[in-house]
């Protein structure tokens, strides 16, 4: 069975769930318990460096939007790219 619940409310996302400071939100994966927050001291998003190069090579933008919940990190790899972001 599994510990993610069927109703997602303010009792999930706790401040555990974003700031992580008790090592995230614990999940079951098979056998093992993890965890996962949206905490990150550096506010360093790698991840998006290549997906913002492969997006320039792909689709040759000249302007991105992005209309997420971010830090703004991959509209800062983005203009790394070379695109008006």
């Amino acid at each position: 069975m599994s510990d993610i619940p069927k109703l997602f409310t303010e009792e999930y996302y706790n401040s555990e769930y974003f700031a992580g400071l008790d090592g995230g939100k614990k999940f079951l994966r098979g056998e093992k318990i993890n965890s996962w927050s949206y905490w990150n001291s550096s506010g360093e998003a790698p991840a998006c460096q290549p997906i913002a190069e492969a997006f320039r090579t792909i689709f040759h933008p000249e302007t991105m939007l992005d209309a997420g919940a971010g830090r703004g990190t991959l509209i800062a790899y983005a203009r790394d790219a070379g695109i008006q972001a």
